[in-house]
């Protein structure tokens, strides 16, 4: 009788601990009495006989021999695979799973169900005891439609097996949306037929390293002559899609337009705007036809070779000066009655969005794109920190995805970047992405929020390893939120799942970032400072960079100190020269002033070479209280290094100057402490 207590127990236990290490987290779960041994290949069994499940059996079928087989011996593990309805959830992705000791059934209305539901018996095997899963009952579904991860292949190229790979564990943990960048300014990587001088002429590069290959000129070459570099068939491509359709997936193809389209101006000039023959000229002429007819062009054969309902065609961080000086630019504006350059480009995406949208598929682009005359039905993918651009979003109506720079953009670094390898600059822990809030700031229609992605760009990722110690384990947290809600979070209690994750990925090939040895957070950014300027008034004679404003005329005062990245509104950015005064509104004994800039050559935010500060009585005649000037000799990637004067004095203003003799970089600042 002990005995057999002491059994339940342990069993009782064993689930608790299994459910507790899922990712995401089941909806519903209801644990019972008694145990399913899974120790030899089971036999899986169903009475799907609809045709849209043979996906499903399809991928049971590429199962290895290890867990399932096609015994139909009595002895054998039974899991039954049954199409219908799960009550307590609606949605096509809702599955219910019950685990008896006689066998496993797995209960949905769709392919996607059942295949949720099998990815989440297979985690229960995985980290059960003996392989063995105590009895439950998991009723189960998404709280968001959409849970999507980006790759950008695009700067620097993945093979097919790579993003195979990836899918396997994406889709495990039922992320169901793979966003593909394909074109950029690192090159071409889909093959177009009508266009073959775009692979033939972008695919392959000089130099594989990002900057490198920038500094040399930023030229193609081809594959026989050394380039580095790639692209995919469009066999690859379907067979990219076979795979993820196995593992109920959608991919969505980016196609930028109409800027980032340097590698296109490199072998189509005729694209270009007259007067703009620079090679760095990103944008295509909006006044010529031949543009419309290019990108038509291309979608025809994107949207022939996807069956994704979304096309994707980027919009963002268009310049306009080659659109200012152009003749067919001015031309256009005239005969369509458009009122200036800067509204070119919703000329163009309307247009786009029209042709795609006859094509039965619809457009999403990135946040920039948002225009009143936008195609009602186009999704729009929110990168941008900005709750009030997100409600404008919203208040016009349009479907929204969020792709938080702050909380999902995988290429920045995720813990003390001196022992990180090279990222893009912003700093996003695991921390951060899991405490992401959807609908935080939101006034309107949330329903229109349909789901979240992460995204990596890899201008500084160049290997695969690299690649996996960026995705994860931040996904993971993308991956709860979207699937389970954001609410009821508890971090301890995740990054405890989340370890346990790790190992199991380590052991399976991938290469996550080992979150248990995580450094944390810069100190001290997470308290106030003591600072006779907190909440002083700061008057800026050069104004701040606008892709670094932080919290503007309060950021340099607000006691806040900066963390690792740019990121987080706390680092105020300045095109190469910081000139900004403090007043303490009256005058105060000071025995300090202190000042810190970031380092991170790799987005070329620099340490100044000029720095002064200097204090006034009247706010007009100042003295210079400290100077340095100094030829930076620095190679490190990153630094955060502090600037400033100690000694005694008595002032009111503190004029605090710094300059770079480059004129184009950035100078970041986080915070003017004086004491």
């Amino acid at each position: 009788m002990v005995k057999k207590i002491l059994i339940q127990i342990l069993l009782l236990v064993t689930s608790l601990v299994a459910s507790g290490q899922i990712i995401p987290t089941p909806r519903s779960m209801e644990r019972k009495e008694g145990a399913f041994v899974w120790d030899r290949p089971a036999r899986v069994v169903n009475n799907l006989k609809d045709p849209r499940f043979d996906s499903v059996k399809e991928y049971v079928s590429l199962l290895p021999d290890s867990l399932v087989t096609a015994s139909k011996k009595n002895n054998v593990p039974t899991i039954r695979l049954v199409q219908g309805k799960v009550d307590e959830f609606a949605g096509d992705e809702a599955y219910e799973l019950d685990v008896k000791p006689e066998g496993v059934e797995i209960k949905a209305g769709s392919p996607a169900g059942l295949f949720y539901g099998i990815q989440t018996l297979l985690r229960l095997r995985e980290i059960s005891r003996d392989r063995t899963i105590g009895c439950l009952t998991i009723k189960d579904s998404p709280a968001f439609g959409y849970r999507g991860f980006m790759l950008d292949v695009s700067r620097h190229f993945f093979p097919k097996e790579f993003i195979f790979k990836q899918i396997d564990l994406l889709s495990s943990i039922k992320v169901n949306v793979l966003h593909l960048h394909l074109v950029d300014t690192g090159g071409w990587r889909i093959e177009i037929k009508k266009y073959p001088q775009l692979t033939s002429g972008t695919a392959w590069r000089t130099h594989s390293d990002w900057r490198e290959w920038n500094k040399a000129g930023g030229n193609f070459i081809p594959r026989d002559e050394g380039g580095y570099g790639g692209y995919y068939t469009q066999d690859d491509i379907k067979d990219i899609i076979k795979y993820a359709s196995l593992h109920q997936m959608e991919v969505i193809p980016e196609i930028d337009m109409p800027g980032h389209s340097s590698e296109v101006l490199a072998v189509m000039p005729s694209l270009r705007c007259d007067g703009h023959t620079s090679k760095w000229t990103a944008e295509m002429c909006l006044g010529n036809e031949q543009t419309y007819r290019f990108c038509e062009d291309v979608l025809d054969e994107v949207i022939s070779l996807f069956p994704s309902r979304y096309i994707h065609i980027g919009g963002d961080e268009c310049g306009i000066q080659a659109w200012s000086g152009c003749s067919r630019c001015k031309a256009l504006m005239e005969r369509e009655g458009i009122s200036g350059p800067d509204r070119l480009q919703s000329y163009f995406t309307k247009r786009i969005g029209e042709y795609v949208h006859k094509r039965g598929k619809t457009i999403i682009g990135w946040d920039e794109m948002l225009d009143e005359d936008l195609t009602p039905d186009a999704v729009i993918m929110s990168w941008h920190e900005d709750p009030e651009g997100r409600d404008k979003i919203i208040r016009q109506g349009h479907p929204m995805i969020l792709s938080s720079e702050g909380h999902f953009y995988l290429d920045y670094y995720q813990d003390y970047p001196l022992v990180e390898p090279v990222c893009f600059g912003g700093y996003t822990p695991l921390r951060k992405t899991y405490q992401f809030d959807p609908y935080e700031g939101l006034t309107g229609d949330t329903a229109l929020v349909r789901g979240l992605q992460c995204n990596l760009w890899t201008e500084a990722v160049e290997t695969p390893e690299h690649a996996e110690r960026m995705i994860y384990p931040r996904i993971l947290a993308m991956a709860q939120i979207s699937w389970s809600g954001a609410e009821h979070k508890d971090y301890e209690e995740f990054i405890s799942r989340v370890k346990a994750y790790g190992s199991d990925m380590a052991r399976h090939g991938y290469h996550p970032f080992d979150i248990s040895e995580e450094f944390g957070p810069r100190p001290g950014s997470n308290v106030t400072v003591s600072s006779l300027s907190r909440g002083k008034a700061v008057s800026y004679l050069k104004p701040w960079s606008g892709n670094f404003p932080a919290t503007g005329e309060s950021t340099l005062t607000d006691g806040i100190i900066g963390d690792w990245g740019m990121n987080g509104m706390r680092w105020q950015g300045f095109d190469a020269v910081m000139d900004v005064t403090v007043d303490l509104g009256e005058p105060m004994d000071i025995h300090s002033i202190q000042t810190s800039f970031m380092r991170n050559s790799f987005t070329s935010m620099l340490l100044p070479e000029r720095y002064e500060i200097q204090v006034s009585d009247d706010g007009d005649s100042f003295s210079t209280l400290y100077s340095l000037d100094f030829k930076a000799k620095d190679t490190r990637e990153y630094c955060i290094e502090n600037f400033g004067w100690s000694g005694r004095g008595k002032t009111r203003f503190v004029r605090v100057t710094a300059s770079h003799p480059s004129g184009w970089c950035w100078l970041m600042c986080d915070e003017i402490i004086i004491r």
